[in-house]
């Protein structure tokens, strides 16, 4: 059992009070940074440009991204190694080692290849990929002789659609 911050014997041995109270103090860090957060972001959000909401929105989705990835790496390893342990305890160290990567590298591969085949189903069945899309290239694709002035007149680009 893993005890970062109350011990069972600091209260008394007691293992539940032990765990309600780390509980409550992982809540609360939990909780409590998030909002510091977003409370400074408020100040200073409406001073930020187009670009930088970019790019702050995309740094929040990562580091949400790489939190939950951790947490189910540390989740994967604990149940790879409990599950070798308790089952596998005859095989040799180094072998339960090289079943606890094939445990988890094979749970990601799998878990991977779920996530884009249902991904690739749903597109494909719901037909929303490429609803509003045209393969219309001829504004950038064109012969030496052809008059370029008259093509970008008679077709009318819109220039941030073409690049």
């Amino acid at each position: 059992m893993n005890n970062i911050f109350i011990t069972p014997q600091a209260v008394g041995d007691n293992t539940n009070l032990a765990i309600f109270i780390n509980l409550l103090i992982y809540v609360a860090f939990l909780l409590t940074v998030p909002t510091l957060l977003i409370f400074c972001l408020m100040f200073i959000k409406p001073k930020l440009k187009q670009n930088q909401m970019f790019n702050l929105y995309a740094f929040s989705s990562a580091l949400l991204l790489s939190i939950g990835t951790l947490g189910l790496l540390f989740e994967a390893t604990d149940g790879a190694t409990w599950f070798v342990n308790n089952t596998l305890s005859s095989y040799t160290e180094v072998n339960q080692t090289l079943i606890k990567i094939a445990i988890i590298v094979g749970g990601a591969i799998l878990g991977l290849t779920l996530v884009i085949s249902f991904r690739f189903l749903y597109i494909h069945f719901t037909k929303q990929d490429h609803c509003n899309h045209t393969h219309d290239h001829s504004l950038h694709i064109m012969n030496e002789g052809e008059d370029v002035q008259h093509k970008m007149k008679e077709h009318k680009p819109n220039v941030k659609a073409a690049w």
